[in-house]
């Protein structure tokens, strides 16, 4: 898996070995397909967009809350799942307005290749992709970073030098940010031709 120099990236996740090593951690989960289905589908969906057997999108939300509720029911790693499982519940009950600072609590990048460490990188990500399905909302830094694969900081030298625009609070409209996104050829974003940047392979 390659790396950045503080973890591994979010596109570098290969879907079925972090599903096969979350669910190793979970007594009775391991071998439940479905389970295992949900990991693998967030995995897919945080990388590229693509929702595979899901109906639409919305199904990520489902599979974030699925997913959460296990792992905190299990007890497994005590803080980071009450982390992962509080930041979904806010999430799904409040929409994209106060919770999001409990989203923005999650780790940008896994500073250590563990799964749980990983996951969080992933639902930073889904949880972010998302919120850019409403032109009218308003992304974190946190989110948009995770995305692109780059630190926060990386992401405010580049609004310093007028590559992207916050706006007041920090955030970054939804339409300025897919249009960042393409110019990045973030895998499943529209890029300046029109057409959506391929999932690397």
């Amino acid at each position: 898996m390659a790396t950045s120099p503080v973890g591994p990236r979010l596109q570098d996740i290969d879907p079925e070995d972090l599903a096969r090593r979350i669910a190793a951690l979970v007594p009775g989960v391991d071998g439940d397909a479905r389970f295992s289905h949900d990991v693998a589908g967030l995995v897919r969906y945080a990388q590229s967009g693509d929702v595979g057997s899901w109906q639409d999108s919305d199904d990520a939300l489902g599979a974030i809350q699925t997913v959460s509720v296990i792992l905190a029911k299990a007890q497994v790693g005590p803080g980071t799942v009450n982390e992962i499982l509080y930041a979904a519940e806010d999430y799904l009950d409040d929409g994209f307005g106060d919770a999001m600072e409990d989203v923005e609590e999650l780790d940008l990048v896994a500073r250590k290749s563990s799964p749980l460490a990983l996951l969080r990188l992933v639902m930073t990500a889904a949880s972010g992709r998302q919120a850019l399905n409403d032109p009218e909302n308003a992304v974190s830094e946190r989110h948009l970073s995770t995305l692109a694969g780059m630190m926060p900081s990386e992401l405010r030298r580049r609004a310093a030098n007028r590559e992207i625009k916050f706006a007041e609070g920090g955030n970054v409209p939804t339409p300025e940010a897919l249009r960042w996104l393409g110019v990045q050829k973030v895998p499943g974003f529209p890029t300046r031709s029109g057409g959506a940047a391929k999932t690397r392979g």
